[in-house]
């Protein structure tokens, strides 16, 4: 699975940060993985994400939209998540063109620390 940005582990104010401008993906590539590091978060913060898709890098469409909660969460084996992930498809009518962009928002609610990495498959 290609990685195609990883925005480094830092402290994030309240607010909302966007991923490089934009990201090129491969014309075959059916779905993109963001994973953020749950390095501590606040037990009351809340972090959303959203995809944003272009076929043109002119007109963008959100395509994928989720919300993590902060605080210990548990993964399906019983223990601590490091990481939260969100999966989302991309429009299969675009399949096969070759100019296809992503961008990711991630925005929570208290400051926190995060790495961020996208990748496609």
């Amino acid at each position: 699975m290609p990685v195609l940005v990883t925005v480094p582990e830092r402290q994030y104010n309240a607010g909302e940060y966007e991923t490089p401008p934009s990201i090129e993906l491969n014309s075959d590539w059916s779905r993109v993985r963001v994973k953020l590091s749950r390095a501590n978060w606040p037990e009351t913060a809340l972090i959303s994400f959203e995809a944003w898709y272009s076929t043109d890098g002119l007109n963008w469409r959100r395509v994928g939209a989720a919300t993590a909660e902060g605080g210990e969460v548990l993964d399906h084996l019983g223990e601590v998540a490091t990481h939260s992930w969100f999966n989302i498809p991309l429009p299969p009518e675009d399949f096969g063109l070759l100019t296809r962009q992503l961008k990711a928002k991630v925005s929570s609610s208290e400051g926190l620390r995060s790495e961020i990495t996208v990748e496609a498959f």
